[in-house]
């Protein structure tokens, strides 16, 4: 079990490693999550044939390495559920938004309290009772994973200390996102131009402009690109991974790059023909 586990976290360590280069959230969100599933399912086909050789090793793969695996799943999954539901409203709507999760986490800590202080003070008195298969007493949460519900490949609390480990992440970005909004560029220092075309089209332009490189030699940030649009041309462009998701499911993702060349292409053709 030892050298397995061992590859296996060298292996999602890796993939994770190059997929965090991502920038658009969701893409990134939805390929973790390919990874993780795939990861698990190869975990669960390993561990129903396999036996552990005492207690301590199944308390070690319940209490530890399960839910370091598991944890990583759970976060990119709650990601991807905040991106598709993020508002595309203002900065009010955005900070009760994620006020809100900030919430959801704290409610799950009032109701897991006893865990959480077991599991930070690296006690071990109740692991047998914890992290053993089998052990009665304990329901399952509600939201458990699918493969959660297998009594083979699930203790009564490594969902719950997997589920505390994510939420550590996820309640780190969600305070970066409250604090961008309390130190956005204020209105005395933007430019005196006003983005008059959709949002959708303002998003083709940054993220065709990102793909290229064709600012400061590709050594900018999407986030930064869009921070700087968002200043020369006074609008709020939201979500922008939850628009370019939008955009790649039309039937046309680059109808405004479509117009602005026809648009130059005409202008030139005819003064070219004069």
């Amino acid at each position: 079990m030892t050298n397995f586990m061992y590859l296996l976290k060298q292996e999602v360590e890796v993939q994770l490693h190059v997929l965090e280069k991502e920038e658009v959230l969701l893409s990134k969100a939805q390929r973790a999550i390919l990874l993780l599933k795939n990861v698990f399912e190869r975990l669960k086909e390993f561990t129903g044939s396999y036996v552990f050789k005492d207690d301590a090793e199944e308390i070690g793969f319940f209490k530890e390495d399960k839910p370091w695996l598991l944890c990583n799943l759970i976060y990119y999954q709650e990601m991807y559920n905040m991106e598709m539901n993020r508002p595309t409203g203002g900065d009010n709507e955005l900070r009760k938004f994620f006020t809100g999760e900030l919430s959801y986490i704290k409610g799950f800590f009032d109701r897991n309290k006893e865990l959480y202080r077991y599991y930070r003070a690296k006690d071990t008195y109740m692991d047998k009772c914890y992290f053993l298969r089998g052990k009665p007493g304990i329901s399952p949460d509600s939201d458990d994973l699918y493969f959660e519900r297998d009594p083979r490949f699930s203790s009564p609390c490594d969902f719950k200390v997997a589920k505390i480990l994510a939420n550590d992440k996820i309640e780190v970005y969600l305070t970066e996102q409250l604090d961008k909004l309390d130190h956005k560029i204020p209105v005395s220092d933007r430019s005196g131009m006003l983005w008059t075309a959709s949002k959708a089209d303002l998003t083709e332009l940054i993220y065709s402009n990102y793909l290229l490189q064709s600012i400061n030699g590709g050594k900018i940030t999407l986030k930064e690109m869009q921070r700087k649009a968002e200043s020369i041309f006074n609008i709020d462009l939201g979500n922008l991974s939850r628009t370019l998701y939008d955009l790649g499911m039309r039937n046309n993702p680059t109808q405004f790059l479509d117009k602005l060349r026809k648009a130059l292409g005409d202008y030139l053709n005819s003064n070219l023909n004069k």
